[in-house]
């Protein structure tokens, strides 16, 4: 893995090739957190960029010697929450919502090097 010394910087080249533009910090489209996503202790760094609960995308990086560590994108809304299950893996929970009609609450887990959903409970 390589060392990215300005987190900022690479997620704005991230959101540009996926939105074609660059994000626009005058709405909001560009955020920086710390938050411990893996509950280690040890508070890690979501650049966040987009707009509304589906557009967004949340970077991650681990703190490193010289900078950080890509860990990777987080498919959550950034108030997301971080708990352990009765086998005391570490779940993200996230709400997820497409309007009154279809909501989620999805269970994602870090596997492979990858934040995945690993489950959903909809409520109708």
């Amino acid at each position: 893995m390589a060392v990215i010394e300005d987190t900022s910087k690479w997620a704005d080249v991230c959101f540009r090739a996926v939105n074609g533009r660059d994000p626009n910090r005058d709405l909001g489209e560009a955020k920086t957190i710390y938050r411990d996503v893996d509950l280690d202790g040890v508070r890690e760094k979501l650049e966040i960029r987009g707009t509304g609960n589906r557009l967004k995308q949340i970077y991650v990086f681990k703190l490193a010697e010289s900078g950080y560590l890509y860990t990777g994108c987080l498919p959550a809304h950034p108030s997301f929450f971080v708990a352990k299950n009765m086998n005391d893996e570490v779940l993200i929970l996230n709400v997820f919502s497409m309007g009154s009609g279809h909501i989620e609450l999805q269970e994602i887990k870090y596997i492979d090097n990858e934040y995945k959903i690993v489950s959903v409970a909809r409520a109708h």
